[in-house]
């Protein structure tokens, strides 16, 4: 994917786990798009700052799809709880994971949020 031609600035967030085991990836630490190369985003992902500090990661649902992706590892394997705080726009969003480079996806529904901030339900993998 090629990089917005916007100005340059890197993702100062990093990937981090709790004394608890809790995991906190942060929207804009993506390994593709890769911030540090495409600091704005792409065509279809932008990294925006956020009014709540930080930055997020924008996708534009209109047109053909695009992958984004996080590099995470974990302490030891097990099974971890995903849940996503976003916005939804409008009805019928999903999410698709794949895991630990397998083919298989898994097809996540995201909750209608009216255009606010929500978190969705737990939903537990096998990392």
């Amino acid at each position: 994917a090629l990089c917005s031609g916007h100005s340059s600035t890197e993702c100062d967030e990093e990937i981090t786990m709790d004394k608890g085991g809790n995991i906190t990836i942060p929207a804009c630490s993506t390994s593709i798009p890769n911030p540090a190369m495409c600091p704005s985003g792409n065509a279809k992902i932008l990294f925006m700052r956020s009014n709540l500090g930080g930055k997020q990661l924008h996708y534009n649902r209109i047109g053909p799809h695009q992958s984004f992706e996080y590099n995470v590892n974990v302490l030891r394997a097990g099974t971890y709880a995903f849940s996503a705080r976003l916005v939804t726009p409008s009805w019928k969003q999903t999410l698709l994971l794949s895991l630990n480079g397998s083919e298989e996806l898994i097809n996540i529904y995201l909750p209608f949020t009216i255009g606010k901030w929500d978190t969705t339900k737990p939903l537990n993998l096998e990392l």
